[in-house]
C-alpha cells in the first residue's frame, strides 16, 4: 500500500483497533467489517422493496453492526437519508428528534467538523484553502490502519444539557444521529454529493446568493472545487444559522402527529433537495415490549424510570398511519420503515401489525450467525489491513472452537477472541510492519480444571476486568462484589439483558455513589456495559447476552473462594435494614442492626456511603455496643464513628448543652468529644453540666471509654 503524505509527516502513533470487542461496528468501521456482504445487500433490497420490513435475529448476531457499517452506508450512497432510532422514554418524540438531528445538524457542528479536518490536514501541508476534492483524495490515500482515517469519519460533539435546559442537570452527549455533513464527506462514497445537496438547500431558502457571493439566487453546484475556508464561512453566515434555527422550531412543534411531521419536514426542507427520501430503522424494537409494560395488572408499583406503557399502543397507531399514508398522502417524502428486533419477541409484533397490516414473509429477513467461511473473513480480513495474518493452525482452532454444529459462528465471540489475540500479539506485529500471529498466542489453562484456548479467552474477558483495575492493580474484594452487584439487576432470571436508568443504578440507597459511578464508567469503557442518553435520562445495559454467563460464573467463583461469602449474602438485607432504622435508631424503642447485618456492613464498609449518610457510622457503633462485641471490634466502629460524625458536631456549644439538659435528652458520643475538646474545658462548664455529660456516657453504655469518663468525672468528683 503506498505511503500517504498524511503518514509521513506525523509523529509515530499506535495503530487503530481492527476488532471491536463487545461494541458494535459503526460507519467509520466499514473497512474492518467483513463476512456480511450478502446480508447487507439483502437488507438494502428489503428496505427499498417494502413500505414496512423486518430484520430479526438472535441477540449478539450483529444486527446493529450490519446496519451501521454496511446496510445504511449502502442506502446513503443510493441517495436515501437513513435514520436509526430506539424507543427510549417516548418512542414518538425520540423518533422525530432523531430525524431532525440526522437531517439538520447544526451549523456550529459543521464548523467544528471543518476545524477538525483542517487540523488533521495540516500534516499533509493542506490548510483552509485546500479544495474539498483534494481533501477527499488525500483521505482516500490513507492506510486503513491510520488513526487519521478513523478520526476524519468520527464526530464527537461536546456534552450538552438535556433539551439544552437546566445547567445543573446531568451532562449527556447529543444524539448519535447528529453527524455533520462535513464528517459524512468521509463516511460515504457519495459524501461530496450529500454535502453539496445540504449547501444548496440552505442557499435556496436564503435567496441571497450566499454561496456564490454575488447575490445571485442560483445555487453553486461545483462544491468539489470549493475550499474548506469557504465552506466554514458559509456555515458561519448569520442567515444560515437563522434558517436552521427557524427550521428546528417549526419541526419541533410539540404533539405534532408523525404523518404531519413528515409532511412538514418535506415541505420546509426536503423539497429543497433534488431528491429526498427517508429510510427509518426502528432498532432494538424489542424494548417497546420489555419496557413499556402495564405493571398495574400484577399490582406492582412501576419503577421510577419506567416509561408510560400507554405510549406503546400510541406509537403503534402512529406507525400504522404512516405506513398507510406511504404512496397515498400528498406531501409525504419517499419513505421506508424497517423494524429491527430480537427473535424472541417476534410474537409480540401482532400488536404492531394490527395497525400497519401484516409484514409478509418476503419482507422479512432473519440474520443468522456467520457461516464458517464468513467467520474466517471476519477473523482475517481486518488484521490484513495492518499487515498481520493468522497462522493457519490458529485460524482453524478459532473457528473449530467457536463453530456450532460445525456450521455457524457467533460474531460476538469472534470479536472477543480476536481482540484478545490482537492485544497480546497482533498489535506488536503491526507496529513492526506486519507478521503472523502464531498458534502459541492462545492462552493455556491457568490451573487444573480451568479452560484453555478460546474458552479461556471468553471466560477470562470479564474475569480480568473484575480482578484488576485500569492501572493493573488488583481490586479489593469489596470492589469486585460491588461490580457484580451492579450487574445483577441488568440480567433477568431468564439470563437475558435488562435495562436500567444509570442514576438509579449509581445512587442505590446508602451505597458509595462515587465508587459505583467509577465502576460503571470503567465497565462502559471496557464494553461490558453500554450507556446511552435518552429522553429524560441515561440508561445502562450489558452490551451482549454472551457476557451474561461469564458474569454468573465469576459471581459463583468469588462466592466459593471468599472467606466473607456469608457477609456478602447478608449485604442486601443490611442495606435494607438501614432504610428501616434511619429515623429510629436513637430512640429507646428503635431498632438497631443485628450482629449479622452489622458484620456485613463492617466487612464491606468500602461500599457504604458514610459521606452522604454519616449517621450510619453512629448506628453501627450503637449496634456494636448492644451486641457486646469485643474491645477491638468496638474500637473499629468507634474510630469510624469519630471520623464521620465528630466533625458534624463542631458547632456544639454550652447553649445546646443546656437545652439538652432542659429536655432531659442525653448527649451523643460525638457531642461529648467535641465539648471536652474545646479550649475552655472544664472551666466553662458547671458541675451539674459535667455530671449530665457523665450520665450521657453511662446511659449509652459507653463504659469501655474510661479515659473519657475519667476526664469528665475528675472535676465533678473534686467538687
Amino acid at each position: 500500500m503506498p505511503s500517504s503524505p498524511l503518514r509521513s509527516d506525523r509523529p509515530a502513533r499506535g495503530p487503530s483497533r481492527p476488532y471491536r470487542g463487545a461494541q458494535f461496528y459503526g460507519v467509520a468501521d466499514r473497512a474492518f467489517f467483513h463476512g456480511r456482504r450478502d446480508a447487507a445487500e439483502t437488507t438494502e433490497a428489503l428496505a427499498l422493496s417494502h413500505k414496512l420490513s423486518l430484520l430479526h435475529a438472535l441477540s449478539g448476531m450483529g444486527k446493529t453492526s450490519l446496519l451501521e457499517a454496511q446496510a445504511m452506508p449502502m442506502l446513503e450512497d443510493r441517495g436515501w437519508t437513513t435514520v436509526r432510532s430506539r424507543p427510549h422514554l417516548d418512542p414518538i418524540e425520540t423518533l422525530k428528534a432523531a430525524i431532525i438531528d440526522r437531517v439538520l445538524p447544526a451549523p456550529d457542528e459543521e464548523v467544528e467538523a471543518i476545524a477538525k479536518v483542517v487540523s488533521i490536514m495540516r500534516r499533509a501541508k493542506l490548510d483552509e484553502n485546500a479544495r474539498l476534492a483534494e481533501v477527499v483524495a488525500r483521505f482516500q490515500e490513507l492506510a486503513r490502519d491510520d488513526p487519521d482515517y478513523m478520526a476524519l469519519q468520527t464526530y464527537n460533539p461536546p456534552p450538552i444539557q438535556p433539551g439544552g435546559a437546566d445547567a445543573n442537570g446531568p451532562e449527556v452527549p447529543v444524539s448519535r444521529q447528529s453527524t455533520p455533513f462535513v464528517t459524512r464527506l468521509f463516511q460515504y462514497g457519495s459524501g461530496l454529493r450529500l454535502l453539496e445537496r445540504q449547501v444548496m438547500a440552505f442557499e435556496i431558502l436564503a435567496e441571497t446568493g450566499m454561496w456564490a457571493g454575488d447575490g445571485s439566487q442560483a445555487p453553486h453546484r461545483e462544491i468539489a472545487d470549493a475550499s474548506l475556508g469557504k465552506l466554514k464561512t458559509f456555515f458561519e453566515h448569520g442567515d444560515v444559522r437563522d434558517i436552521h434555527a427557524s427550521l428546528r422550531r417549526t419541526l419541533e412543534a410539540p404533539e405534532l402527529p408523525l404523518v404531519q411531521f413528515l409532511q412538514r419536514l418535506h415541505a420546509v426542507w426536503g423539497a429543497q433537495y433534488d431528491s429526498f427520501g427517508l429510510v427509518i430503522i426502528l432498532d432494538q424494537f424489542e424494548e417497546i415490549f420489555t419496557r413499556y409494560v402495564d405493571m398495574s395488572a400484577n399490582r406492582e408499583p412501576a419503577p421510577r424510570d419506567a416509561p408510560d406503557w400507554e405510549l406503546r399502543p400510541a406509537f403503534f397507531a402512529e406507525l400504522g398511519r404512516v405506513v398507510h399514508a406511504i404512496g397515498r398522502t400528498p406531501g409525504l417524502p419517499p419513505l421506508r420503515l424497517m423494524v429491527c428486533m430480537r427473535d424472541d419477541f417476534i410474537a409480540n409484533l401482532d400488536q404492531l401489525t394490527q395497525q400497519t397490516g401484516e409484514i409478509p414473509n418476503e419482507a422479512r429477513f432473519h440474520l443468522d450467525a456467520l457461516t464458517v467461511d464468513a467467520a474466517r473473513q471476519a477473523v482475517t480480513e481486518p488484521a490484513k489491513l495492518f499487515g498481520v495474518n493468522y497462522q493457519p493452525a490458529l485460524l482453524d482452532t478459532i473457528i473449530d472452537s467457536l463453530a456450532k454444529e460445525a456450521s455457524w459462528v457467533e460474531p460476538g465471540h469472534i470479536q472477543i477472541v480476536c481482540e484478545y489475540l490482537w492485544e497480546n500479539s497482533g498489535r506488536a506485529l503491526a507496529a513492526e510492519g506486519g507478521g503472523t500471529i502464531p498458534a502459541s498466542a492462545m492462552p493455556e489453562a491457568s490451573a487444573p480444571g480451568r479452560p484453555s484456548g478460546v474458552q479461556a479467552i471468553i471466560s477470562g474477558y470479564f474475569d480480568r476486568i473484575l480482578s484488576f483495575d485500569e492501572d493493573g492493580k488488583p481490586r479489593s474484594e469489596a470492589q469486585q462484589v460491588e461490580m457484580l452487584d451492579l450487574l445483577d439487576p441488568l440480567m433477568t432470571e431468564g439470563r437475558t439483558r435488562n435495562i436500567m436508568e444509570e442514576q438509579r443504578l449509581r445512587e442505590a440507597p446508602f451505597r458509595n455513589v462515587d465508587l459505583r459511578a467509577s465502576l460503571l464508567k470503567e465497565m462502559s469503557r471496557h464494553r461490558i456495559l453500554r450507556t446511552e442518553p435518552r429522553l429524560g435520562g441515561r440508561f445502562v445495559e450489558i452490551t451482549h447476552e454472551f457476557l451474561i454467563q461469564p458474569v454468573l460464573d465469576a459471581r459463583a467463583d468469588l462466592a466459593r473462594r471468599s472467606e466473607n461469602r456469608f457477609q456478602w449474602a447478608r449485604l442486601p438485607q443490611a442495606f435494607q435494614r438501614l432504610g428501616e432504622i434511619q429515623h429510629t435508631f436513637r430512640r429507646a424503642s428503635g431498632r438497631l442492626l443485628d450482629i449479622e447485618e452489622l458484620s456485613a456492613l463492617d466487612t464491606f464498609a468500602e461500599l457504604v456511603d458514610f459521606a452522604g449518610h454519616p449517621w450510619i457510622a453512629e448506628a453501627m457503633f450503637r449496634s456494636a455496643i448492644v451486641a457486646g462485641l469485643d474491645r477491638a471490634a468496638t474500637k473499629r466502629h468507634l474510630d469510624r464513628f469519630e471520623q464521620h460524625l465528630v466533625p458534624l458536631y463542631a458547632e456544639t456549644t454550652r447553649k445546646s448543652l443546656q437545652k439538652r439538659m432542659r429536655d432531659d435528652i442525653g448527649l451523643d458520643y460525638a457531642e461529648l468529644l467535641t465539648l471536652v475538646a474545646q479550649s475552655d474545658w472544664p472551666k466553662a462548664y458547671a458541675a451539674p453540666e459535667r455530671l449530665f455529660m457523665l450520665d450521657s456516657v453511662i446511659a449509652n453504655a459507653w463504659t469501655d471509654q474510661w479515659g473519657l469518663i475519667e476526664k469528665i468525672a475528675k472535676e465533678s468528683i473534686d467538687e
